[in-house]
């Protein structure tokens, strides 16, 4: 059975007993999070992995170290984590080691090179890192050479990363960079962002 909510439904419903990878849908969820007879039954595996959004490096402008700098600034972690679900889901990374791997050896608490006031994003200094760009044309803090523009982001097609996806976004535009996301299945989004010629 492929079809989320079906299973939850038969899940509540007393016809499955069940273990799976997917997320509940958000009612389902926020009735497992609200309800203290329902609460214990509610378990997440953070699965020992990071969660990222990828810049190829060969694209413009995130050929630009700078502008790669201010896209980690601006950020907002904290909005794609609720989206994903909550603190219920995991953790906001601040490296790609997920600290549980290293038994809690390097916490975010010692290793945030882009730390923020409630991991929103800072974008007073995205902005003074975006000014030292070759896109930032005019020096006020936002990318405005036509290479910020009309750039395809790649995302995978299920709840949660389509949920977060607009996060990304807005992070993103402001600093002057426009993405526009197209959704596909799992496989067929890591293949084409993995292809580093198709500059996504």
């Amino acid at each position: 059975d492929t079809n989320v909510d079906d299973i939850f439904s038969r899940v509540q419903a007393g016809d499955l007993d069940s273990s799976i990878a997917d997320q509940p849908p958000k009612p389902v969820l926020q009735q497992y999070l609200t309800d203290s007879a329902k609460k214990p039954f509610l378990h997440s595996n953070s699965g020992d992995r990071t969660w990222y959004v990828t810049m190829n490096w060969a694209t413009p402008p995130f050929d630009d170290l700078h502008v790669r700098k201010a896209a980690n600034w601006v950020m907002d972690k904290a909005g794609i984590l609720q989206a994903w679900g909550g603190s219920t889901f995991g953790d906001i990374a601040t490296h790609n080691i997920p600290p549980i791997v290293l038994g809690g050896k390097l916490p975010a608490s010692e290793y945030n090179p882009y730390p923020s006031e409630g991991n929103r994003g800072d974008e007073a200094k995205a902005k003074e890192e975006m000014k030292q760009s070759k896109y930032d044309t005019n020096k006020d803090g936002v990318c405005d050479a036509k290479e910020c523009s009309n750039l395809v982001m790649i995302n995978r097609n299920t709840p949660v990363f389509a949920d977060s996806e607009a996060v990304v976004v807005s992070s993103l535009q402001k600093i002057g960079i426009k993405v526009k996301p197209r959704e596909l299945a799992s496989s067929a989004a890591y293949t084409t962002i993995q292809t580093v010629k198709n500059l996504i």
